[in-house]
Protein backbone atom coordinates (compact mmCIF):
# COMPACT_ATOMS: atom_id res chain seq x y z
CA UNK A 1 0.00 0.00 0.00
CA UNK A 2 0.96 3.25 -1.13
CA UNK A 3 0.30 6.57 0.45
CA UNK A 4 2.09 9.13 -2.30
CA UNK A 5 0.14 9.27 -6.03
CA UNK A 6 4.07 8.64 -7.49
CA UNK A 7 3.74 4.83 -6.81
CA UNK A 8 1.01 3.05 -8.23
CA UNK A 9 -0.75 0.28 -7.39
CA UNK A 10 -3.16 -2.05 -8.98
CA UNK A 11 -6.29 -0.36 -8.64
CA UNK A 12 -5.30 3.26 -9.03
CA UNK A 13 -5.95 4.33 -4.97
CA UNK A 14 -3.69 5.41 -2.68
CA UNK A 15 -4.08 5.56 1.30
CA UNK A 16 -3.38 7.65 3.44
CA UNK A 17 -0.84 7.46 6.11
CA UNK A 18 -3.31 7.87 8.89
CA UNK A 19 -4.99 4.04 7.98
CA UNK A 20 -1.24 2.76 7.40
CA UNK A 21 -0.09 3.55 10.26
CA UNK A 22 -3.44 2.05 12.30
CA UNK A 23 -3.08 -0.86 10.57
CA UNK A 24 0.86 -0.69 11.36
CA UNK A 25 -0.38 -0.68 15.10
CA UNK A 26 -2.81 -3.09 15.31
CA UNK A 27 -0.29 -6.26 13.79
CA UNK A 28 2.09 -4.82 15.83
CA UNK A 29 -0.14 -4.88 18.98
CA UNK A 30 -1.13 -8.53 17.73
CA UNK A 31 2.61 -9.53 17.57
CA UNK A 32 2.41 -8.09 21.35
CA UNK A 33 -0.53 -10.38 22.61
CA UNK A 34 1.13 -13.51 20.34
CA UNK A 35 4.05 -13.40 22.21
CA UNK A 36 2.49 -13.16 25.75
CA UNK A 37 0.16 -16.25 24.91
CA UNK A 38 3.68 -18.13 23.83
CA UNK A 39 5.30 -16.72 27.35
CA UNK A 40 2.02 -18.13 29.03
CA UNK A 41 1.81 -21.13 27.81
CA UNK A 42 6.20 -21.94 28.04
CA UNK A 43 5.61 -21.02 31.99
CA UNK A 44 2.71 -23.12 32.36
CA UNK A 45 4.75 -25.98 30.19
CA UNK A 46 7.89 -25.66 32.65
CA UNK A 47 5.95 -26.65 35.77
CA UNK A 48 5.79 -30.49 34.25
CA UNK A 49 9.15 -30.07 32.57
CA UNK A 50 11.05 -29.63 36.45
CA UNK A 51 10.29 -33.14 36.58
CA UNK A 52 13.02 -33.86 33.32
CA UNK A 53 15.18 -31.28 34.24
CA UNK A 54 15.01 -33.16 37.63
CA UNK A 55 15.95 -36.07 36.74
CA UNK A 56 18.60 -34.95 34.03
CA UNK A 57 20.66 -33.22 36.31
CA UNK A 58 20.75 -36.32 38.62
CA UNK A 59 22.08 -38.57 35.92
CA UNK A 60 24.53 -35.74 35.43
CA UNK A 61 23.51 -32.92 32.99
CA UNK A 62 25.18 -29.56 33.40
CA UNK A 63 23.29 -26.55 33.71
CA UNK A 64 24.57 -25.66 29.83
CA UNK A 65 23.06 -28.65 28.22
CA UNK A 66 19.23 -28.44 29.72
CA UNK A 67 19.91 -24.03 28.45
CA UNK A 68 20.54 -25.45 24.88
CA UNK A 69 18.07 -28.67 25.11
CA UNK A 70 15.50 -25.63 26.06
CA UNK A 71 16.62 -23.32 23.27
CA UNK A 72 16.80 -25.66 20.91
CA UNK A 73 13.31 -27.44 21.00
CA UNK A 74 11.80 -23.30 21.76
CA UNK A 75 13.78 -22.64 18.38
CA UNK A 76 12.21 -25.83 16.47
CA UNK A 77 8.18 -24.83 17.69
CA UNK A 78 9.11 -21.13 16.42
CA UNK A 79 10.46 -22.44 12.88
CA UNK A 80 7.99 -24.71 12.81
CA UNK A 81 5.21 -21.93 13.31
CA UNK A 82 7.01 -20.14 10.86
CA UNK A 83 7.08 -22.67 8.61
CA UNK A 84 3.15 -23.50 8.87
CA UNK A 85 2.33 -19.91 8.44
CA UNK A 86 4.53 -19.55 5.31
CA UNK A 87 2.36 -22.60 3.88
CA UNK A 88 -0.88 -21.07 4.72
CA UNK A 89 -0.16 -17.86 3.45
CA UNK A 90 0.36 -19.40 0.19
CA UNK A 91 -2.47 -21.71 0.05
CA UNK A 92 -4.77 -18.84 1.22
CA UNK A 93 -3.51 -15.71 -1.07
CA UNK A 94 -5.30 -17.03 -4.04
CA UNK A 95 -8.55 -16.75 -2.47
CA UNK A 96 -7.83 -13.48 -0.78
CA UNK A 97 -6.70 -11.75 -4.34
Amino acid sequence: MHFDNRFGNYNGRVFSKQVINTLSLVALFMLLIASVNFINLATAQAVNRSKEMRVRKVLGSRRTQLVVQFLCEVGLIALFAVFTAVVLAKITLPFLN
